[in-house]
């Protein structure tokens, strides 16, 4: 890795505190710093969004849905990337 250039986070996280403690600037889905955004801790710069092939994946067996607690979990986190892709455009 080239650090030549600064600091490198591997870690959104970290990256994300570091711009709230005024260190420099940021790159974040929007659906991860919402709420920083709406109380005027972050600033959105006017940039083109950044497109990546980059991807999560659930995966499970297909009897697992069967038990109401992993059923519950599988449709909430559905139900959350469904709300940050309308955050994150």
């Amino acid at each position: 890795m080239d650090t030549s250039q600064g600091i490198v986070f591997v870690d959104s996280n970290a990256a994300i505190e570091a711009a709230l403690a005024g260190r420099g600037v940021a790159l974040a889905r929007r659906s991860m710093v919402v709420n920083e955004l709406e109380q005027g801790r972050l600033l959105a710069l006017q940039v083109p969004p950044v497109v990546t092939p980059l991807a999560y994946y659930l995966v499970f067996r297909e009897p697992t849905l069967a038990q109401p607690a992993a059923r519950r979990f599988h449709d909430w986190l559905l139900a959350q990337a469904a709300l940050a892709r309308t955050v994150d455009g």
